[in-house]
């Protein structure tokens, strides 16, 4: 064991006087005083106060000029004691009196393995000591603690220089074997890639995406599925594992998706940008075995979510391209369960079940029915749409309450109302909760034309869950207020008498967001559909009614939206402490059968 002192310059001549002890100069106090080039080796040093004795100099390692203290030759041929075991000269147990464990004789000039103080400590031999530092410090009251730290230094420094090259040329080589390895692999992916692409007759054609080695890269290659030509595809590589066959994208919105049934059975746009692949191909695709549909959707403030499938297939031309897909995970939802079934639509072919043509009432194609709860190549809107119904679109749906009454039925997944009787016990709740500001948006399907008044609608604060009575009729009045519960307006012929064209390009403002007038409107009015009601749209089929309330201090204001019109405030004072309120429908008289009309964004 050594501890290392040290400082500065001579010359060759005091090297040697002071190795042999001359007498012609004054003795060094310690290897500090020796000149800087001095080789290391053994001189005489004379400490104050303290007899002249000779130390070793080492003049190499940091700087030179340390001394190198000897306490450890005492502890020459002593036996290792312990508190438990005393194998030392003294009469007593030299473990125990200085608090450590050592090859101790009677007792010790070092004690590394003593008790560790965090400062200097005065007086006691009980500690970390190597008496020799700092000169002869038998007799004095001050002890010596070497800092293990320091140590565990010192002897780091004596071989970093070394460490550090040998680190540096082992990375070095080690790199040099990596870059390497990496670019013999980025040539031999290389020349593939190239042969993929250009269908180089060196490789067999890859039928699709999945039949490409792992780690090429995302781009375009050319595959040639069963039975047709071989045609271009984008390769996914890198989400889920990758070797994902791409067969849409949509990123900016400079690719118009509102086309027809040609263009979508070939396919249209760039495969490094915007494109639908095809119709063709995507059957010709899923047609080769089982395939899987992975959507991942991301929104402008980065949100991420994606929806998979573990079957995905559609059928050809002449089965409309009809979709089947099951068996769904991940994290946006369930959206496409609807479409299940169901037959491409485009602007100039209806395949849909709606009485609509659903790809123009909502502009874009897919698999509608009535119309969907996915939109995938609908307008592409920048950031805050106002309409957002008419856009890309994947939502859960708002629905009716299963609790209703008597009289009603509700279809298609509780977004449909028919009332199958001609009067009473017709009214029906909202599942959820409406927020102020926000619009339930319903549209108008059936009338029966051998009546002159409309529905009622409303807001309530009854619990659809909850038992309560109500009134076996509700009359078209202005509005009915039972005990605080629900407050109900009539729908009147007279209230909206404005032709369908007249609405349509402007904008409805709400506390929550802003829709296009075209949006909240008549869905695809026609007078044959509205016996002598050419003019009276508010009680037509294809009539749109939204309900909306706002809040004034502790009550809230009723409004009614009737084809993109607000009608203002029509139900005032409704008490409103707490939560919201359930939007009330009563499906009655000329009115048989309604259908909500999602309305989802559109915050601003």
């Amino acid at each position: 064991a050594s501890i290392c002192i040290g400082n500065q310059e001579k010359s060759k001549t005091l090297e040697t006087d002071l190795s042999a002890g001359t007498q012609n100069r004054k003795a060094i106090r310690d290897c500090s005083d020796l000149p800087k080039d001095f080789r290391s080796g053994i001189y005489r040093i004379k400490p104050d106060k303290a007899k002249a004795f000779d130390v070793y100099c080492e003049m190499t390692i940091d700087s030179g000029r340390w001394t190198v203290c000897d306490s450890l030759d005492y502890s020459n041929r002593g036996r290792f004691t312990t508190l438990d075991r005393d194998n030392d000269d003294a009469n007593d147990n030299c473990s125990r009196r200085h608090s450590g464990a050592w090859w101790y004789k009677d007792c010790m000039n070092s004690n590394l393995h003593g008790h560790y103080y965090i400062e200097t400590h005065v007086g006691t031999w009980n500690g970390v000591i190597w008496n020799t530092w700092k000169g002869d410090l038998q007799r004095a009251p001050l002890v010596a603690l070497v800092n293990t730290s320091d140590i565990r230094q010192n002897i780091l420094k004596s071989f970093k220089k070394q460490l550090n090259e040998k680190v540096d040329n082992l990375v070095k080589q080690k790199l040099k074997n990596i870059n390497h390895r990496i670019q013999k692999l980025e040539e031999k992916w290389k020349s593939f890639e190239k042969d993929i692409s250009t269908g180089s007759k060196k490789r067999k054609v890859i039928k699709d995406c999945n039949n490409l080695p792992k780690d090429v890269r995302s781009g375009i290659y050319r595959i040639k599925p069963d039975k047709v030509n071989a045609f271009d595809v984008y390769c996914e590589m890198t989400i889920d594992s990758g070797r994902w066959t791409v067969i849409q994208r949509r990123k900016n919105g400079n690719l118009d998706f509102y086309l027809g049934w040609a263009k979508y059975k070939t396919g249209f746009g760039q495969l490094n940008r915007e494109f639908w692949l095809g119709n063709d191909k995507i059957h010709t695709l899923t047609s080769q075995g089982k395939y899987e549909l992975r959507i991942d959707l991301y929104d402008f403030d980065n949100n991420q979510a994606y929806a998979k499938y573990q079957h995905f297939y559609i059928g050809n031309e002449t089965s409309k391209y009809n979709i089947n897909v099951y068996g769904y995970s991940g994290t946006a939802g369930d959206s496409l369960h609807y479409s299940n079934g169901a037959r491409f639509t485009t602007l100039d072919m209806d395949n849909d079940d709606s009485i609509h043509n659903c790809a123009t009432y909502h502009p874009g194609a897919w698999w509608y029915k009535s119309c969907m709860r996915s939109n995938l190549n609908g307008d592409y809107y920048i950031k805050y749409p106002v309409g957002t119904w008419n856009g890309i679109i994947a939502i859960p749906g708002t629905r009716f309450h299963a609790n209703h009454g008597e009289y009603i039925n509700l279809l298609d997944e509780n977004t449909v109302a028919l009332n199958r009787h001609w009067y009473g016990r017709a009214y029906t709740f909202s599942e959820k909760k409406l927020q102020p500001g926000e619009i339930f948006l319903f549209e108008i399907e059936k009338n029966d034309h051998d009546f002159s008044t409309g529905m009622t609608v409303g807001l309530a604060q009854l619990n659809p869950c909850d038992k309560f009575k109500l009134p076996t009729y509700i009359d078209s009045g202005d509005h009915v207020n039972d005990f605080g519960r629900f407050w109900l307006r009539s729908i009147l012929f007279t209230e909206n008498n404005k032709p369908y064209q007249s609405v349509l390009g402007n904008v409805v403002h709400t506390p929550m967001g802003s829709f296009s007038r075209s949006l909240l409107s008549n869905g695809k009015w026609n007078p044959q559909n509205n016996i002598g009601d050419s003019m009276s749209l508010s009680d037509g089929v294809g009539s749109r009614i939204g309900i909306m309330y706002t809040v004034v201090e502790n009550s809230a204001e009723m409004h009614l939206i009737i084809n993109g019109e607000d009608q203002g405030p029509c139900v005032r004072n409704i008490p409103y402490t707490n939560g919201s309120l359930h939007v009330m429908l009563n499906v009655n008289a000329k009115t048989q059968q309604v259908r909500i009309i999602q309305l989802y964004g559109g915050n601003l």
